[in-house]
């Protein structure tokens, strides 16, 4: 069960940031401000979808320990992405 909440919780936050960084290597947005919109974007999680998914399936516990994970997660990578983002503007 860890690893699935690892998995669920981390998804989101983590690895699509690290996606879409990798596309906005490839290309280089107009204005530098769309790197730091895009990365904060891709950091939110979608907590609302847990407990729906929990209720329908009998998953309540697991969804439960997801979005508490998700949240927490999501919190340390929104705030890393704040504390660096006048470093990602690279034109000002």
């Amino acid at each position: 069960m860890r690893t699935y909440l690892g998995l669920v919780a981390g998804g989101k936050p983590v690895w699509r940031s690290l996606c879409v960084g990798a596309i906005l290597l490839l290309w280089h947005p107009p204005d530098p401000a769309m790197i730091v919109i895009a990365l904060m974007f891709a950091a939110m999680p979608i907590l609302s979808i847990f407990p729906a998914f929990g209720q329908r399936h009998q998953l309540e516990r697991f969804c439960a320990g997801a979005l508490l994970l998700a949240a927490l997660v999501a919190f340390v990578t929104v705030q890393t992405k704040a504390v660096l983002a006048p470093a990602l503007e690279l034109g000002h």
